[in-house]
């Protein structure tokens, strides 16, 4: 019986990330994701272990979003504080799941996401791709983590069959990204391909050149013209458009400051917070003396200061702890091919924790507590 509650638990894990890509109606409604959220948050309970400090730092930053939640003068922030702890709680068992199980089934399932999503693209052309989400860098960052997972199948599966079917995946997900015109998104996949090189490089590098030099030629004659034009547009993007990075940063900071300078002014607030979103649009508007910060209004794009701002002091503290901790299991790894490709995941997720908002994202906490499992360093 509790065999089977443990593989039930690793299918409801899977499907929590790869349902995450059909996030239909936006923000609101209910997803097909949220019923595997939900069941991997209870069966959590009773596959994976409850007493140690992962789970202590777990612990300590859900008690802080909940006290965030009840003092905040927010309509809404219990229900937002409640979302934050199922999926925090749905993500927690990662540090603890069968990786190798894991892959069994994400293999196929990630290979159909990326199917459909590339399908829904060329049914609907547009400027930038969202897939079935209103914003396209939530898309890449869901992306990013099942590019991160099809690279460690890559690497532990050796079949031909499985390792063709894997590169697809790969080259389509890549495809997919480019559409999105994401710059973080394009910034954190390329990152993931540097550092999986890197040690493909050190210990294969006639294999890796050749294999790097075939795709390429490949890629150019089946879709060079896709490419050029994607790449065309990113650049636009990035330095001539009334969008290019330099202006998207300094418009993200502003809105980080602007909220800042009202906790700095408002030390009511420091230690819990403004509460669960706080910063959105809506909940600004019920917080006196808010929005005369706001020259934008726009939620805070950037995870770090939102959580000082939203959860406040004492949960920015705790998940400086929990990034803490992460970084240390992380730089522990000896196999220096997984090393390197986990430090790729954790760079793109402090990339994306930077430029969106992640707090009740589930792929970003899935991702986390991914990087705290000891087996991923193994396989």
């Amino acid at each position: 019986m509790f065999q089977r509650i443990q593989v039930l638990y690793v299918i409801s894990l899977a499907l929590s990330l790869t349902l995450h890509i059909f996030n239909f109606g936006g923000d609101e409604g209910l997803k097909p994701f949220h019923i595997a959220a939900v069941l991997s948050c209870c069966l959590s309970f009773c596959v994976v272990p409850q007493k140690t400090y992962l789970h202590f730092l777990l612990l300590a930053f859900l008690l802080c979003v909940m006290l965030s939640s009840v003092f905040s003068p927010v309509d809404g922030a219990l229900k937002n504080g409640i979302i934050i702890v199922i999926v925090m709680y749905s993500c927690y068992g990662m540090a603890y799941v069968d990786i190798k199980k894991l892959l069994k089934y994400l293999v196929v399932l990630i290979l159909f996401d990326s199917l459909v999503l590339m399908v829904y693209a060329i049914q609907n052309p547009t400027y930038r791709y969202c897939g079935f989400y209103n914003d396209p860098n939530y898309l890449c960052s869901t992306l990013t983590v099942m590019l991160f997972m099809s690279l460690v199948a890559f690497s532990y599966y050796k079949k031909l069959v499985i390792r063709v079917v894997l590169a697809a995946t790969i080259v389509l997900i890549l495809g997919i990204v480019m559409m999105t015109l994401s710059r973080t998104g394009v910034a954190t996949c390329l990152l993931l391909l540097l550092c999986y090189s890197v040690w493909n490089l050190r210990e294969n590098f006639r294999k890796t050149i050749v294999i790097i030099a075939v795709g390429l030629c490949l890629l150019q004659f089946f879709a060079g013209n896709f490419i050029e034009g994607q790449w065309g547009l990113l650049y636009d993007r990035l330095f001539t458009r009334g969008d290019n990075l330099e202006s998207a940063e300094g418009k993200r900071q502003n809105i980080s400051l602007q909220n800042l300078r009202f906790i700095a002014d408002n030390p009511g607030y420091i230690f819990f917070g403004l509460g669960p979103s706080g910063t959105s649009p809506n909940s600004a508007r019920q917080i006196t003396g808010l929005n005369a910060y706001r020259a934008d209004y726009q939620r805070d794009h950037n995870t770090w200061t939102s959580c000082l701002v939203e959860q406040g002091l004492l949960a920015f503290i705790v998940m400086i702890l929990l990034f803490r901790l992460t970084a240390l299991n992380v730089f522990r790894v000896n196999d220096l091919r997984q090393k390197y490709l986990m430090l790729g995941l954790m760079g793109a997720l402090l990339l994306f924790s930077l430029s969106i908002w992640q707090m009740n994202y589930l792929p970003f906490w899935w991702a986390v507590f991914l990087l705290n499992n000891e087996q991923l360093a193994e396989i």
